[in-house]
């Protein structure tokens, strides 16, 4: 059989030329971050404790898990969470998320994601380089809310972290895709939105593609010979 269109294009949404198929590899690394921002919520159960004791207290309540977080003895379930990066952007979790300022006691002035798109030692290094308080909490010079800090996550608008947006997100990271023009986004939403039969439906959709088994695309595909008849059956004309 002949693969006719790429794996990564089916796992696509339908508006965007795909089928909507969930790659599994993008739900796995998705349920994996949501243990990582678990790992950065403020309570403190049971498991967490443990984590600590394991691997150290810098596994819990950093944005961050260094190479020190990944002992020899790590499980294989530590491992994927310390390697969700892997074949993404490495920072890819941490610039999606920011810290929402309560009264700035657990919040580093300097190091946190709190103010702006990117933490204020990467925009100002000249003056975080004379700092003598790196360490500095935002409390330390702002007087703020009695609320307690809390992290945001970026694509759901700052508010607690959801596995559906990460997932959306993750897709366009490992398959990122040019706009494509609104008449043809437009047009893949009405194939699976007309009440015609399944199969009508998915030769529209491979139509659009031009992944119909016309004689000019299996000439392509070397299928058949220069040496017979490729032209059109309509028109009549050779293929391009």
């Amino acid at each position: 059989r002949i693969p006719w269109i790429k794996w990564d294009v089916v796992c696509l949404p339908k508006r965007k030329g795909g089928l909507g198929v969930r790659d599994l590899r993008v739900v796995n690394i998705s349920l994996l971050a949501k243990w990582r921002w678990r790992l950065l919520s403020n309570n403190n159960p049971v498991w967490k404790e443990v984590i600590k004791c394991k691997y150290g207290d810098s596994a819990v309540g950093e944005l961050v898990l260094g190479d020190g977080c990944k002992p020899w003895f790590a499980s294989l379930w530590w491992k994927d969470i310390c390697s969700i990066g892997c074949n993404l952007n490495n920072d890819w979790f941490a610039k999606n998320v920011v810290k929402l300022l309560g009264n700035g006691t657990s919040t580093r002035f300097w190091e946190d994601n709190w103010v702006g798109n990117t933490p204020l030692k990467e925009r100002f290094p000249r003056l975080y380089s004379m700092s003598i308080q790196k360490d500095a909490k935002v409390i330390n010079p702002i007087n703020l809310s009695d609320a307690e800090d809390r992290w945001g996550w970026v694509p759901d608008k700052g508010e607690e972290f959801s596995v559906k947006s990460t997932f959306f997100l993750i897709s366009e990271l490992l398959s990122p895709m040019d706009l494509i023009p609104n008449w043809y986004a437009q047009s893949f939403t009405a194939i699976w939105k007309c009440p015609a039969p399944s199969k009508v439906n998915a030769f529209a959709w491979q139509l659009l593609h031009d992944r119909i088994p016309t004689r000019q695309n299996l000439y392509r595909r070397r299928i058949i010979d220069g040496g017979g008849n490729t032209s059109c059956v309509l028109c009549g004309e050779p293929p391009a």
